[in-house]
């Protein structure tokens, strides 16, 4: 994953349903995980069009941008 600025991050927080989706949240050097209360308010095409999102792996609640 590239560098997170503001945007990506006010773009992500839209796509994946806002913060009070989310239950965690944290980083490594490469990905984003993020534990969501909610998962069918993702939406899955929008993030991966956000520049700067390689890929997403999710499963159950969680969900990992690279």
């Amino acid at each position: 994953m590239a560098k997170i600025t503001n945007e990506m991050l006010s773009q992500i927080l839209v796509a994946i349903g806002g913060t009070k989706n989310i239950i965690k949240h944290g980083n490594c050097m490469t990905r984003l995980h993020i534990t969501l209360h909610d998962i069918q308010l993702v939406d899955k095409n929008r993030l991966k069009q956000i520049l700067g999102v390689l890929g997403i792996i999710d499963s159950d609640n969680n969900y990992k941008l690279y």
